[in-house]
């Protein structure tokens, strides 16, 4: 039996003799190969490059014989190669060069490409031409004569009076060149941006508006068209935006082309300008220095590979991965139009077709551009992609549309193929999320009534008009009934883009309550996740303007008041806020069993339900205020859902609501301080009530050391536990009790090292817990179970080159001792203030001989320190944890364990990140607060305090800066700083130029200037409360004009007794802040008045007298 191998072998003999051979020969040659190449290429490829390559001089001879005669093999010879370029193989560069060589050379004159006889000729030649130069630009450079004949050859394809056939080569020819190579090298980039330029001018000059009757003109311009996407694409892999000077052409034949055949759209009558805007409202970009975040590199071809057997005999009409530049018409660009009768014309048909492929073509394009241009350009744009005036918005007559009024949204409402429309609503979202801050911004100096008004103005009636239209969509999407992924798609991309519009749009600006009108619209509409995310996305809005603060109060039955709903409400919640009704509505559905599941896609059904509870998540994070009696429905539904057979993921999501709850309850407890059970949203009571039914009964069966449960599940449930209201945790039984603080030291054993490392975070946040870090059991114990596995995970966290396994484990371990180390040190200040105890704090935890086990986690900060680089954001724990430590320690502590954590506090001071300066100022700070550490070594204070005497001048963080002057103020060091003269001096001097530069710090956000002014203050009274050297009170004499400024601006905004008041705290020494003092009292010069008269204030401080 032949085999395929052997049919292969024959088949590229025959091939080295093709030039000998007749016309018939040629021909049973060509359809032995076609047959074959129907299977796969590989280990064929290099061969059939080699033998052609060793063709070409052969042709040549022939040439040199009769011409006429080789004109017709190389004819020949192009058709073979179109054949080999559709099926999938790349030339190498010899074979490459030389083919096109001989093309080139045997390719009849342009002005003979339209001769009757020679038109056949150049086509074939053509299309071989074009197959050869696929991925090949590389290798031809534009600086050659092949090169520049090339460049010559493609400017052709702009002739209106050619054959389409060959136009349409001469523009495929002229793509392909500019494509990188397999290697993914780029050809020279004045070659690529030539070949752009020929592209655009051939979709220029052939216009949308002429109705293109040949489906060879169509698909040229289908081929102009990828061209051009593929050409931006690869600019985007390489990181690169947009030049601004192409963006005006390039919007304007892609915008034109994306209505190309659309019934009832007209191209835009003119060439698309960039319109000015006001500095003020562009986007900031980032610096030009940044670099883009590195995008996958565009795919210029998949390689078909069949599967292979002795005789393949796979039938072409099944393989619908073809070359994306020859054939363009696949599965994926020639859906029907699904809303059209079907034509018994199959030119119409297929003319048809072609121009739905060039809209969605225009469509992907547009796509690229919107998200490859540069935010600060794109915004010039914004009237091309928003809708301007409708007539009445909110009841759209769909004949009043049109691509004047709507923009993009022609293609979104009117295309009759999903995937076209499906498109336009990915360019308009990917245009709304790029000028998010644009659309913000002109809506602010809407508001505020600046310069911009017209400007806002107009943006703002397109977004109103934008929120109505994605409306308008959806409704007519759901009209129609979803045969296919891509109508489904459609619909979720449409929420999207409403989704992305709400987040851009603020709604303070309207004069109606447009976001309410919003939300009426949507509710009604079939439900599916998509529908949810949105909701949920506006349930967690937390900037209302005043016509939106009662949105989120609203019952059910008063927003959606006249609607029709298709869908099953519980009678009980038709009083209840919207979001809480909505989500619970559809969870009852599906767990509650008191209507049936009305889920309109099945496929969505886990995602929909955890986005239900999502939803309430949401609302009880961003307005906990309003759950008021309805929390009762949140804890029913709650227990349903643990009772339930649910799909892991919403398992997860409802321990996360459950972990919201908790987590708000504490801070309304902090806020508001309400200690009448009816003044709460949420009762403890409640909490109580479902904790007491979790522990009892449904977190036992999760929580197991040997079990198998989902890790999503294990880890969404620790973290609740974690943080249970402290509240909460006394109401518990004694059994319940035990059980919370037992359960996380054995979840650290777990079998799993990620549960183990979830865990250890995990007890890390129950250690805050004000019951849990009040038992010294429960510390003792987590102090054992961090030390343990410290020591178990010791070589792998502790090494160079940690992968992420290690940096987990490494990270939640610190988290947790850092947790500890502070509920320690505020446990042991709390009971400072209530009970005086010569015994250190820590002997009330561990006996003498456990005591070694804080000394050694003490000591393995330092490693910790050392094995976490300086940007990692748990570096800030390590210093926590020294803090805390620190001022733990008692007398008895190893110096040597004291002198590591010092050398780590002393570099991380003098780092440049500010997080880890100043989690390094204050652990500084807690290390002098010990009275017990910091008098055995001065040493120790002396390195501390001139780390943050560097800190202060060097860095340029504010915040640091008042840290760590917070640190030098602390008694014990303000004591050491004293009795050194040095010191004393270095500091007066950074506070003399503190003093003359404090002024220049900015109030917006957090007011640091005035946090620095009054740490300027009380520093310089603390260090001047005691007799000082003479140096020091020549400085500060000398100097007195400087560091009166504060002074002067502490009573200019709080008045003479405030500041009497504050000095007097600080027992200022009256004898040397009489020349700051003094200074206060003198004239106003620029006022031209006295700032305060002595001797009319009664009971004037004596630093006055």
């Amino acid at each position: 039996m032949t085999t395929a191998a052997d049919r292969w072998n024959r088949a590229l003999t025959d091939l080295s003799a093709f030039y000998s051979y007749d016309a018939d020969e040629r021909r049973r040659l060509f359809n032995d190969i076609e047959h074959l190449a129907n299977g796969p290429l590989s280990g064929y490829e290099a061969r059939l490059c080699s033998e052609l390559h060793d063709l070409t001089p052969r042709f040549r001879n022939i040439g040199s014989a009769s011409k006429e005669q080789s004109i017709s093999v190389i004819k020949d010879l192009g058709d073979l190669v179109e054949l080999l370029g559709r099926r999938l193989l790349i030339f190498d560069e010899q074979c490459a060069l030389s083919l096109t060589q001989l093309f080139v050379d045997f390719l009849p004159l342009p002005q003979n490409f339209d001769v009757e006889n020679q038109t056949p000729i150049a086509t074939s030649m053509l299309n071989g031409l074009a197959a050869v130069l696929y991925q090949n630009g590389i290798h031809i450079p534009t600086v050659t004569p092949l090169g520049k004949h090339l460049q010559d050859l493609f400017v052709h394809c702009l002739n209106p009076q050619l054959n389409p056939n060959i136009r349409c080569a001469l523009a495929q020819s002229c793509v392909n060149i500019s494509l990188p190579s397999t290697t993914g090298h780029d050809p020279e980039k004045e070659a690529v941006a030539r070949s752009l330029d020929i592209l655009l001018k051939l979709l220029d000059m052939e216009g949308v508006t002429e109705g293109h009757k040949c489906l060879s003109t169509a698909h040229m311009i289908m081929v102009a068209i990828k061209g051009v996407s593929r050409i931006l694409e690869r600019k985007s892999s390489r990181n690169e935006y947009i030049h601004p000077s192409e963006l005006n052409t390039l919007l304007t034949q892609g915008l034109n082309w994306s209505l190309y055949g659309l019934q009832g759209a007209q191209p835009m009558d003119k060439t698309i300008k960039r319109e000015e805007l006001p500095e003020d409202l562009i986007p900031d970009e980032r610096s030009s220095e940044h670099q883009r975040v590195k995008r996958k590199k565009a795919i210029t071809r998949r390689k078909f590979r069949p599967a292979e057997n002795d005789l393949p005999n796979t039938d072409m009409q099944e393989i619908k991965e073809r070359l994306p530049w020859l054939g363009v018409s696949s599965s994926s660009d020639s859906e029907s139009d699904t809303n059209v009768e079907k034509d018994t014309d199959t030119d119409a048909r297929k003319l048809r077709q072609k121009r739905s492929c060039i809209r969605q073509a225009s469509l992907m394009t547009l796509k690229i551009i919107v998200k490859n241009t540069g935010k600060r350009d794109l915004c010039h744009y914004w009237k091309l992609f928003l809708p301007s005036s409708i007539k009445n918005p909110e009841n759209i007559v769909e004949e009043d549309l049109n691509q004047g009024n709507c923009g993009l949204i022609v293609s979104i409402l009117w295309d009759p193929a999903p995937k076209a429309r499906n498109l336009a609503v990915e360019v308009l979202r990917h245009f709304i999320h790029q000028c998010k801050q644009f659309i913000q911004r002109c809506c602010v100096m809407r508001r505020s009534g600046l310069n911009y008004t017209s400007l806002g103005e107009a943006l703002t009636v397109s977004i109103e008009r934008l929120h109505h239209l994605l409306i308008f969509a959806l409704q007519k999407e759901q009209r129609m009934s979803l045969h296919c992924n891509q109508e489904i798609l459609l619909m979720n991309q449409l929420y999207n883009t409403l989704k992305i519009a709400s987040e851009a749009t603020n709604y303070s600006v309207f004069r109606t309550n447009l976001l309410k009108t919003v939300v009426t619209k949507v509710l009604p509409l079939s439900r599916i996740a998509a529908q949810f995310m949105f909701i949920k996305s506006i349930a967690g809005e937390k900037t209302l303007s005043n016509n939106c603060k009662g949105l989120y109060g609203v019952s059910w039955d008063e927003i959606t008041a006249g609607e029709h709903i298709s869908y099953y409400i519980c009678n009980s919640l038709r009083d209840a806020p919207w979001p809480i009704a909505t989500a619970y509505s559809l969870l009852w559905n599906t767990y509650g069993k008191e209507a049936p599941s009305i889920i309109s896609d099945p496929k969505m059904r886990s995602t929909i339900e955890e986005e239900a509870i999502e939803i309430l998540q949401n609302f009880a994070n961003h307005h906990y205020h309003l759950l008021g009696k309805h929390h009762e429905h949140i804890f029913d539904m709650l227990k349903i859902l643990f009772d339930s057979d649910m799909p892991p993921s919403n398992i997860a999501a409802a321990f996360r609501l459950l972990h919201t709850l908790n987590g708000q309850s504490k801070t309304w407890h902090v806020t508001y301080n309400t200690p009448q059970e009816q003044d709460k949203p949420v009762p403890i009571l409640a909490l109580h009530e479902i904790w007491s039914y979790l522990i009892d009964s449904i977190l036992p069966k999760f929580l197991q050391t040997t079990s198998t449960v989902n890790f999503m599940i294990v880890e969404a449930a620790l973290e609740a536990v974690s943080h249970i209201d402290g509240e909460v945790f006394p109401h518990l039984n004694n059994l319940q009790q035990g059980w919370v603080m037992s359960v996380m030291p054995d979840m650290c054993n777990h079998s799993d090292i990620d549960v183990q490392a979830r865990a250890i975070k995990a007890l890390g946040d129950l250690v805050l817990i004000h019951a849990m870090r009040s038992d010294e059991n429960f510390l003792n114990s987590a102090t054992n179970v961090l030390l343990k596995k410290t020591i178990e995970h010791k070589d792998l966290i502790f090494t160079s080159n940690p992968h992420d396994l290690s940096s987990k484990v490494r990270n939640d371990l610190i988290y947790a001792i850092a947790c500890l180390a502070d509920g320690m040190r505020l446990t042991m200040e709390e009971r400072a203030t209530e009970e005086a105890s010569d015994l250190p704090f820590v002997y009330e935890i561990f006996s003498e001989s456990e005591i070694k086990c804080f000394f050694e986690l003490m000591n393995l900060s330092k490693d910790f320190y050392d094995h976490i680089s300086a940007q990692d954001r748990v570096k800030p724990q390590v210093l926590r944890a020294v803090g805390g430590f620190l001022q733990l320690a008692p007398s008895k502590t190893p110096k040597l364990t004291v002198s590591r954590l010092v050398n780590v506090l002393d570099s991380a001071i003098r780092q440049k990140n500010a997080k880890v300066v100043w989690n390094g100022s204050k652990a500084a700070e807690y290390f002098f607060n010990n009275d017990f550490i910091s008098s055995i070594c001065t040493e120790w204070s002396h390195t501390l305090i001139k780390a943050l005497l560097f800190s202060v001048m060097s860095h340029q963080n504010n915040k640091v800066k008042i840290s760590c002057l917070g640190s030098l103020n602390s008694p014990n060091a303000l004591k050491l700083i004293r009795e050194d003269p040095a010191s004393q001096i270095q500091l007066l001097q950074h506070l003399d130029h503190l003093s003359a530069t404090f002024h220049n710090i900015e109030t917006t956000g957090v007011d640091y200037r005035s946090k620095m002014r009054d740490m300027v203050i009380e520093t310089i009274a603390d260090l001047t409360a005691t007799e000082n050297s003479v140096d020091v009170n020549s400085l500060v004499k000398t100097r007195n004009q400087t560091l009166a400024l504060p002074f002067q601006d502490y009573v200019d905004t709080n008045g003479l007794e405030a500041l009497d008041k504050l000095l007097k705290s600080h027992k200022a020494n009256r004898n040397l802040l009489n020349p700051i003092i003094s200074i206060l009292a003198e004239k106003d010069n620029n006022a031209n008045e006295v700032l305060f008269d002595a001797d009319s204030i009664p009971e004037i401080y004596p630093y006055l007298h």
